[in-house]
């Protein structure tokens, strides 16, 4: 184990495992376990609920548990002292030696994550229509997929981001016409846009660029099949390069672009299909209709459906309609059987909220074809609500009224705007403050941790012009325990969480356990320094006292050292000045 918080949760859970193989226990519990950081130091470094999850379980209740786990707590080396709540939680101060021990760790940034299985994964997110420009809506998601990304791979997964691009379908068939007529409006023609098409001004752009090639070309082709083809390519083309080139500016990349027009073309939706046919997962019938607004794959006659409520789906779904033309289902079914194809170890999706319907059907049948429970894990991405001088902004795609990713940046910028999508629960809505989120002062998260990396940079800036001390020269054996403040401990225990931090972050797939983190450690490192204004021994340098001052050097360089370690996985600037 390469950091403290895993070896304890290690030496825990065994114990618990113990308990339950001696039949002192009912079940075995290990999942409920928790070891946190205590809020109030004075009751210990860490807590533990780990008797308060034990004693509903004791078989004989004569077993004296409290003073099991006593003697069990005691004899771990990286233990001092141990105290038993009322309530049942533990209480728990560590060695100084151990605590020191994992800084060293962190000081020379070496050895300091846990070697985990590498996986080969496969984490799909945006996978916007290249119907329009990016937009808020489809930003928190984007931030999402490429924070957990970096998070997967930092410890030691590989991961390939993709984008899959819905380029077949109605809502294609819609963009070639909108754009057609927005041509045809350059040319001189009275257009009237119906319901449901994009009357956006962004396609006046991709229209004038057709006109400046062609001139009014397309007002005399005769073929209509072949104007509207060349109009929904050319659309998609556009908005797929626009998409990327937004997209990057907040520096988010995508491995692989799959197109569905590829997948649909190259069969894949057969092959799934005899693969449920195989297993008689498929049979003709007529489903009822959903009481959602969502009906694309219903009709009112006898179609080909999967058996989705064999793996505890509300409903069968369509998958060939009457006429024999594959549901949307079924190509992102093909899809996802393609993915598979590829050899991934695991699939994760990113979707909108709007989609949460659509999990248990598309998680049943990569079930079907992997032979893999739980192969494909979707984590679904609330709403965001942008406000600007407090007034929400609404947005719709098909209204053309919508505020694009581009627009918000260059009011924002990139920091902003990739820690605050990630500041939240992803299960969570989310209001986002145009105004508030560039705010210089401690209310701004993003700004109140850069001024701490800004802060410590000036400590260690202003070490290296000590007369006394040489700082290239400083070993971490020059770290003296006896000279460092209870509260400077604390700091401390912060900083050697981190690998935990990060580990728990990636095993349950929530970025937000970074900024959680970021906040409280900067906070704690904010308070120290404000201390050391009113109280002279608590002043991170001081050449009359060389033996303290070399100490805090160390810590606020491991400091450092950690905050660009979190500030780099969420891509982050880290200013040495602010």
């Amino acid at each position: 184990m390469n950091d403290l918080l895993s070896l304890i949760k290690k030496d825990l859970t065994s114990l618990i495992e113990k308990l339950f193989n001696e039949d002192v226990i009912k079940n075995n519990i290990s999942n409920k376990l928790t070891i946190d950081y205590n809020s109030k130091s004075k009751q210990g470094d860490l807590s533990s609920n780990l008797l308060f999850i034990l004693k509903g379980q004791i078989l004989n209740k004569s077993f004296n548990i409290n003073e099991y786990v006593e003697n069990y707590l005691s004899n771990l080396e990286y233990i001092e002292t141990i105290d038993i709540h009322k309530a049942g939680f533990v209480n728990i101060i560590l060695t100084k030696d151990y605590i020191s021990n994992y800084l060293n760790k962190i000081y020379i940034l070496e050895n300091i994550y846990t070697k985990t299985n590498k996986q080969k994964i496969n984490l799909e997110f945006v996978s916007a229509n290249p119907t329009g420009p990016i937009h808020i809506a489809h930003l928190r998601g984007a931030v999402l997929g490429d924070v957990l990304s970096s998070i997967l791979e930092r410890i030691g997964h590989e991961v390939t981001r993709e984008y899959y691009v819905n380029d077949a379908g109605s809502q294609i068939t819609i963009l070639g016409n909108s754009l057609f007529k927005r041509y045809q409006e350059l040319c001189g023609k009275n257009i009237q846009f119906l319901d449901g098409e994009y009357p956006g001004n962004y396609l006046i752009e991709i229209a004038k660029e057709i006109k400046n090639l062609d001139n009014e070309k397309w007002l005399s082709v005769k073929d209509s099949n072949e104007v509207q083809s060349y109009f929904e390519q050319y659309a998609v083309k556009y908005l797929i390069k626009k998409i990327k080139d937004d997209l990057l500016l907040l520096n988010i990349k995508f491995d692989q672009f799959t197109f569905e027009s590829e997948i649909v073309k190259n069969n894949l939706i057969d092959k799934v299909f005899s693969i449920l046919k195989d297993k008689n997962l498929i049979y003709e019938g007529i489903l009822e209709k959903p009481l959602t607004v969502d009906t694309e794959d219903w009709e009112p006659r006898k179609q080909l459906l999967f058996r989705s409520t064999t793996f505890s789906d509300d409903n069968d779904r369509a998958f060939q309609k009457s006429n024999g033309e594959w549901t949307y289902f079924a190509n992102d079914a093909a899809y996802h059987f393609d993915k598979y194809k590829r050899g991934y170890d695991k699939l994760i999706n990113i979707w909108g909220a709007d989609h949460i319907g659509y999990i248990k059907r598309m998680v049943s049948i990569v079930d079907v074809f992997s032979n893999k429970k739980e192969y494909l894990k979707v984590i679904v991405c609330q709403i965001v609500r942008l406000f600007k001088n407090n007034q929400l902004l609404k947005i719709s795609k098909r209204e053309g009224n919508f505020v694009t990713l581009q627009e918000i940046y260059k009011q924002v910028g990139k920091d902003p705007l990739r820690y605050f999508m990630i500041s939240t629960k992803n299960e969570t809505p989310m209001d986002f403050y145009m105004d508030k989120v560039v705010e210089k002062n401690k209310d701004n998260p993003v700004f109140y941790c850069q001024y701490a990396y800004a802060r410590a940079s000036s400590v260690i800036n202003n070490a290296k012009k000590l007369s006394n001390i040489d700082i290239s020269k400083i070993n971490f054996k020059d770290f003296d325990k006896l000279s460092i403040s209870k509260f400077e401990w604390d700091i401390i225990l912060k900083l050697i969480s981190w690998p935990y931090i990060l580990q728990e972050a990636a095993s349950t797939m929530q970025p937000h356990k970074l900024t959680n983190y970021l906040e409280d450690l900067c906070s704690n490192f904010h308070v120290f320094w404000n201390k050391g204004k009113d109280d002279s021994s608590l002043r991170m340098l001081d050449e009359n006292n060389i033996t303290s001052t070399i100490s805090r050097i160390i810590w606020i360089q491991s400091f450092r050292n950690i905050l660009k370690e979190v500030f780099t996985i969420i891509d982050i600037s880290f200013p040495e000045n602010m």
